[in-house]
């Protein structure tokens, strides 16, 4: 292997399908991936480094956070009962926009990129919207915020696609944190993709709101500048019923049907939510190589409707899943996104195995495994989810013998990935989360941030928020 690598290892390895024992990983920790995966025995020469041995433990791919705003963590528990979403919208979120400085932001970032590598969460796509002055006046640095908001994900240690958003309608006072003129919004990301263009923990993806957020100049601009840089662009569609009012009134046609008459439905589009796309579009979407990250979770918190998954695997649709804005969910738990976006299957169809039956095999033993690590780092542009050689060294160990995964049937592959998505007890089994060859949890502790740090920080937002009456 020439250069110096680490070796991690532990009982069981899922790779290609299917658990497998007696394979290490080899690990370049220079470039954060992995360079072979074979019995420890072949890997051992002069240019290992260190081993990492998991005793007990079965690893398996990370999983891939494909849709954030982690800055709405700081919503938790005060907006839970707002009567609909345009009242949480108004009288919530835009009240939090207002009053964040960076400081609370930087807080909110550490507390959810936190919980998310807690979680199980090796790389997360932060779909960031705050780009001024919380009085809308410019920053000293129009990409100042973003800096901000990977720089917080990398100290925590995960991977990061700044999924920036590019926003240049609405008059809401909150908005003009969002707004920027078209070729200010592009410039900006095309700025901060040449600035991460080597980095393999970061991505930079243009992403223009949404049909209401965005106008079809931006829309067009953002989609021409993702085809530019061979990046995925991302859009907020059909998230509520009355996108699809909007879509027709405003552009005359369904949601996605706007955007093919836009010219943008392609290989480069994911769509976010897709709540109320009907069938001809996901065939649509599918037919072009189009992305779907979906959110059960938050679309459920937030009344927004059930998206039909299964249309969308069926058609061919790149699908990943997002845990949304944990102040629209209060977790940031893949597990439980994957549990909740295959029961909502179920139910919305009335019967079972809805996506196995969907997937025909192409999404492997346990789809919603698979949406939530390869999907989703699909639609990032990380290669990741899958643990072989030259894919991104991002994995979490897990307790197998922990009471909550029993019975495994003889770590029968399907029976222990339904388990570990079903169970509901995912810090239970979950001990390790490793990203790029490094320990971000060790043994169920978080090793790159000192929770008191983090205590203090939340002390001081807490205090703040009171004084200025709880807003």
């Amino acid at each position: 292997m020439g250069e110096r690598y680490d070796i991690i290892r532990g009982d069981y390895l899922y790779t290609g399908g299917e658990l497998r024992a007696g394979l290490a990983l080899a690990v370049d920790p220079a470039r954060g991936a992995i360079v072979r995966v074979a019995p420890p025995e072949q890997l051992y020469g002069p240019g290992l480094g260190e081993e990492h041995v998991l005793a007990g433990r079965l690893l398996l791919p990370g999983c891939v956070n494909a849709h954030s705003h982690a800055f709405q963590v700081l919503l938790r528990g005060r907006a839970d009962d707002a009567p609909s979403f345009r009242h949480w919208v108004d009288e919530h979120m835009y009240p939090l926009v207002l009053r964040l400085d960076d400081e609370d932001l930087e807080t909110a970032m550490l507390l959810a990129f936190s919980e998310m590598a807690r979680s199980g969460i090796t790389a997360v796509g932060e779909f960031f919207y705050l780009h001024r002055q919380p009085d809308g006046g410019r920053r000293a640095e129009a990409t100042e915020l973003d800096e901000l908001v990977i720089r917080t994900a990398r100290r925590v240690g995960l991977r990061v696609a700044l999924v920036r958003a590019l926003y240049d309608q609405g008059g809401a006072p909150a908005r003009a944190r969002f707004r920027e003129q078209p070729a200010e919004a592009i410039a900006a990301v095309r700025r901060l993709h040449a600035r991460y263009r080597d980095d393999p923990f970061v991505r930079v993806l243009p992403a223009p709101h949404s049909l209401h957020g965005a106008s079809v100049d931006l829309i067009v601009r953002a989609h021409a500048l993702a085809a530019e840089l061979r990046t995925r662009m991302h859009i907020h569609l059909a998230e509520q019923r009355h996108d699809v009012e909007f879509a027709r009134e405003r552009l005359g046609a369904t949601p996605l049907r706007a955007l093919e008459a836009l010219g943008v439905v392609d290989r480069w589009l994911t769509v976010v939510h897709g709540c109320w796309l009907d069938r001809e579009e996901w065939e649509l979407l599918g037919a072009q190589g189009g992305g779907l990250a979906y959110n059960p979770l938050a679309n459920m918190f937030l009344g927004d409707g059930i998206t039909d998954l299964e249309a969308a695997v069926r058609a061919g649709v790149v699908v990943g899943l997002g845990c949304d804005g944990p102040g629209g969910n209060n977790s940031v738990d893949p597990f439980a996104e994957m549990r909740t976006a295959e029961l909502l299957q179920r139910v919305s169809k009335h019967r079972m195995g809805v996506l196995v039956q969907a997937a025909a095999g192409r999404l492997g033993p346990c789809p919603v495994f698979t949406m939530a690590s390869r999907g989703s780092a699909e639609l990032l542009g990380f290669g990741a989810g899958e643990l072989e050689a030259g894919q991104a060294a991002d994995l979490i160990a897990v307790d197998y013998s922990e009471p909550a995964l029993a019975p495994h049937h003889g770590l029968d592959t399907r029976a222990l990935l339904n388990n570990l998505v079903h169970t509901g007890a995912t810090r239970s089994w979950l001990t390790d989360v490793v990203v790029g060859g490094r320990f971000v949890v060790r043994e169920r502790r978080l090793v790159t941030l000192e929770a008191a740090e983090l205590r203090e920080r939340l002390g001081r937002y807490e205090r703040n928020a009171l004084a200025a009456g709880g807003a």
